[in-house]
């Protein structure tokens, strides 16, 4: 019981973490563009 507990707990910090990694590239991507967006606005 306590290995099945283990193994789903493990499955799901890495869900979560992978998650999160995802996210957290996915906001970097889009600051990024907002930023070059920005720039070709103001300095075209």
């Amino acid at each position: 019981m306590l290995k099945i507990s283990d193994h789903t707990e493990s499955t799901l910090n890495y869900f979560v973490a992978s998650t999160l990694s995802t996210f957290v590239a996915y906001l970097n991507d889009h600051n990024r563009f907002e930023c070059h967006h920005h720039a070709l606005l103001h300095f075209p």
